[in-house]
């Protein structure tokens, strides 16, 4: 609760230091907890730091006591920290935030808590402050959300398709029958030109939200995962490369089999891939790559571009159905949700991130723009072991 009073032991000038030896089962459970726990005296310097918080800021346990925050964090969480505890040793009232923080370029989101601790009726002597990763919880946050939209767009979606399926298809024949009747060479022609092609716009339109709001079996397979992208890429490779966007592949050397259904999934990569042209304004690259996660018994394919990037503040709106960047007449903003739920649909994931992120201790140099990661199920099955259906 957040008005609990901590007490500290009366007479004793610092009860922190050594909190391990003299209550070992309550510096157990600090040193095993995965959150970062840190108390500050009125003076703002480190009476106690767990290990997670030494460990996360790589700081050693003799190199911590007594020490002041800008010797011990960066200076930006330090000064909001510092700025924080004056607050709660003045107020007596516990500090709250979520802040999203770039320590040594890993960005993370921290729930942050401080709490006063009490000696005697003297007020309060020292700040207990705990940090807590919830980048994860964020992130499944805005699945839940994401999918919760996807459900309730669904029936609308459909409802509307099949409301303008047919007026368009009577808008779109007749068109071009005034074509024939009229000729080239009749003055309405071009007119009649301009109507058939923006039916047939519309026409995609709702193909879309039909594909978006149908719930389509999927046909499962085992496909050989690399196979299966190659022949998505060189379709688009030369087209692409007529544009002075180059497609760099970096497939994992190892053969990887997955269970999915293949023409999903080619539409979901192409998808990804015009996206990830779209976003590239002159010369830039476009990087296909595949990786096996058996830790997380997961496939990995990654689409990143050099291009200019995501807007942290549309960012968690690129999967909404009908959110576009894009101009009039260039895209109908649910390329991502369809893809979205076709990944969810094979038991996956898709996630985005704008600039990338560090992955693996390397910086990907050339993906500046934005990266999609697609995790999908990993499958041990083989072709030659695996018997005919």
């Amino acid at each position: 609760m957040k008005d609990q009073k901590v007490k500290m032991t009366k007479g004793d000038k610092n009860p922190f230091t050594g909190i391990e030896k003299k209550d070992p089962l309550l510096g157990s459970l600090l040193n095993d907890s995965d959150d970062l726990f840190l108390i500050l005296d009125k003076q703002l310097s480190c009476r106690y730091a767990n290990e997670a918080f030494r460990g996360f800021f790589s700081i050693q346990r003799e190199d911590a006591l007594d020490k002041t925050l800008e010797k011990l964090i960066p200076e930006k969480l330090a000064e909001k920290v510092e700025r924080e505890s004056r607050k709660v040793l003045d107020t007596g009232l516990p500090a709250e935030d979520e802040e999203e923080l770039e320590i040594s370029g890993n960005k993370r989101s921290w729930h942050i808590l401080g709490r006063p601790v009490y000696e005697t009726k003297e007020g309060a002597a020292a700040v207990l402050w705990r940090l807590r990763d919830i980048t994860e919880f964020k992130l499944l946050k805005s699945r839940l959300v994401q999918l919760q939209k996807l459900e309730s767009m669904g029936p609308l979606a459909a409802g509307i398709a099949h409301e303008i399926n047919t007026p368009l298809g009577i808008i779109l024949g007749y068109s071009q029958l005034l074509k024939e009747e009229a000729g080239k060479r009749d003055t309405i022609y071009e007119g009649l030109e301009v109507i058939e092609n923006q039916a047939k716009i519309c026409r995609k339109i709702v193909a879309d939200l039909l594909r978006f709001s149908r719930q389509t079996e999927s046909n499962l397979a085992l496909i050989d995962l690399n196979q299966t992208i190659e022949e998505v890429v060189s379709v688009v490779e030369h087209l692409f490369d007529q544009e002075n966007v180059v497609v760099k592949k970096r497939y994992s050397r190892e053969e990887i089999f997955i269970r999915a259904d293949r023409d999903k999934l080619k539409q979901v990569l192409m998808n990804l891939l015009s996206n990830a042209r779209d976003a590239i304004d002159g010369k830039g690259a476009i990087t296909v790559g595949t990786e096996i996660r058996r830790d997380n018994k997961e496939v990995e394919i990654s689409v990143s571009d050099t291009g200019a990037g995501i807007s942290p503040d549309i960012l968690d709106r690129i999967f909404d159905p009908f959110f576009t960047t894009k101009s009039v007449g260039s895209g109908t903003g649910l390329g991502l949700s369809v893809s979205f739920s076709i990944i969810q649909e094979l038991g996956g994931r898709i996630e985005v991130q704008s600039p990338p992120w560090s992955r693996g201790g390397e910086e990907d140099l050339e993906a500046k723009g934005t990266l999609f990661i697609i995790r999908l199920p990993f499958s041990d099955e083989n072709p030659e072991n695996t018997p005919k259906e």
